[in-house]
């Protein structure tokens, strides 16, 4: 995004801003605690508070379809620098790192029954350069839930700070008529109680199926920390072990849900900053082909990274790719990845996050979303609660208290008529 200024954190202990880079932003929004967590034994919702973010600096803006996200003034911690091979085999050659970062633990509520097996034909595949479900042409139309207050980067990790409930859920079906949800990971809750975390999600999945909208996990904090978006990521990407850590956490994830139409796909990293095309290309073609092997129906989401602002170079037919948007399509903040900025020449596409702030009004955010669904480009707006992008202007789950009319309405005369999940 471009440089929309800074919010205040109402406590002054954390702000954030965002940079525009090609359909990208490179943000950090401030955010902070409002509101009192609570995780209710078995599959129970939660209540969150605050969020920040912090963009990083000296990314160049080239000519793609990308969004910085980088939160929080300080990350989460993260293993040494390291030197990996830029040659592009799998794994890479790097200097081992060292270092364990404690996470807190939380109570072990009961394993949830498995969700019932969907019938043939139910998941959203991909066809050409299309997106099928059913027989029919789909285009995802949508919301993040990136559950910033729960994140390593913006006040957690702890997963009983996700700020979105079962109300959400109705709202974005219901009220907004958006057909999915892009609902943010940390790999630290999945490493602090693997019990509690299928716990929680299953019943984010159930809350999704309940209100009939897909629904695409994104992993916004990986092992070895990020800052939130384009930087911070030294500790992953100097990691084999911590790439490694990733793989195995999505090929466990993708077992687990495997025959679960309710989820569309995997959006494997958000905004990921790798220090060479080579070895983003390495690491994304071997995530792709693990998530495959272990998970036979669903899609997998790979985004523009800033090593050339441009996709990652992968063979596969289950691929939907991905980049951000916070400009007028077309421009930098919003160019897409490929010879036409205005159109993205790899497809199925999906603008995995769009979106402005009040000071600046609806902006681009309209003309741009009226542009994705003339040229079948999936979307889903930034964001559902935060003070500055929401469109419920709190950081509370299920608080509708402070609408943002213009945008909520810019959002529902695009999201109107979607094929929804049945």
């Amino acid at each position: 995004m471009a440089p929309f200024g800074l919010l205040d954190n109402p406590s002054d202990a954390v702000t954030e801003r965002r940079e525009e880079r090609n359909l990208g932003r490179v943000p950090s929004i401030a955010g902070v605690l409002v509101g009192v967590a609570l995780l209710v034994v078995a599959l129970a919702s939660s209540r969150s508070s605050v969020a920040g973010r912090q963009a990083p600096t000296g990314a160049s803006a080239g000519a793609s379809v990308t969004a910085h996200q980088d939160r929080a003034a300080s990350g989460p911690a993260t293993a040494g620098p390291g030197k990996r091979s830029t040659s592009g085999p799998w794994p890479p050659t790097v200097t081992p790192t060292s270092g364990a970062v404690s996470r807190p633990t939380t109570p072990l509520p009961p394993v949830p029954p498995p969700l019932p097996s969907p019938s043939t034909g139910s998941y959203i595949t991909v066809s050409g350069s299309n997106l099928v479900y059913g027989g029919r042409v789909v285009t995802l139309r949508g919301e993040n839930f990136n559950n910033e207050p729960a994140l390593a980067c913006c006040g957690g990790p702890n997963m009983a700070r996700i700020n979105v409930n079962g109300a959400d859920y109705a709202q974005a079906g219901s009220v907004l008529g958006e057909n999915v949800i892009r609902f943010g990971l940390d790999y630290a809750w999945y490493t602090s109680n693997r019990t509690t975390f299928y716990a929680v999600v299953d019943q984010h999945v159930a809350w999704a199926k309940a209100n009939h909208l897909w629904m695409i996990p994104v992993m916004y904090q990986p092992p070895g920390g990020t800052n939130g978006g384009y930087g911070g990521q030294s500790g992953f990407w100097s990691s084999a072990a911590n790439q490694q850590a990733l793989i195995n956490f999505w090929i466990d994830v993708a077992g687990h849900y495997q025959t679960e139409p309710t989820v569309a796909g995997w959006d494997v990293f958000n905004e990921p900053a790798p220090p060479s095309v080579a070895a983003y290309d390495a690491w994304a073609q071997h995530v792709y082909d693990a998530i495959t092997a272990a998970d036979p129906h669903h899609v997998v989401v790979l985004e523009v990274s800033s090593a050339n602002w441009n996709l990652p170079s992968v063979n596969g037919n289950r691929i939907l790719w991905s980049g951000h948007c916070y400009a007028t399509v077309g421009t930098d903040g919003c160019n897409f990845p490929g010879n036409n900025h205005a159109s993205p020449d790899k497809r199925p596409f999906f603008v995995g996050e769009v979106g402005s702030r009040p000071s600046q009004g609806t902006a681009y955010v309209p003309g741009n979303l009226i542009s994705f669904n003339q040229l079948g480009v999936s979307w889903t707006h930034f964001v559902m609660h935060e003070v500055g992008f929401g469109l419920y202007q709190t950081w509370g789950a299920g608080d509708f208290a402070s609408p943002w009319t213009a945008m909520i309405q810019a959002v529902q005369s695009a999201a109107a008529g979607s094929i929804k999940p049945t």
